[in-house]
């Protein structure tokens, strides 16, 4: 796994996870995944709530994932 490599893979597209609870699992694992090369400081995540944000400042601009 190269998280790196995802991220440029995602840059400019937009990611969704669509369905239960089952993909909101999959979604928090992959924000797991992806947020692990990112330093703490530019990064943002609101998990206790309802809709579940993650934004990260990536390779020079905010990428921001919804769920």
């Amino acid at each position: 796994w190269n998280a790196t490599a995802m991220w440029e893979k995602l840059r400019g597209k937009r990611l969704v996870f669509v369905g239960d609870s089952l993909n909101r699992g999959q979604w928090i694992s992959m924000v797991c995944l992806l947020q692990s090369v990112i330093p703490k400081d530019q990064k943002y995540m609101t998990p206790n709530s309802h809709l579940t944000i993650f934004k990260a400042k990536v390779l020079g601009s905010l990428s921001p994932l919804h769920v």
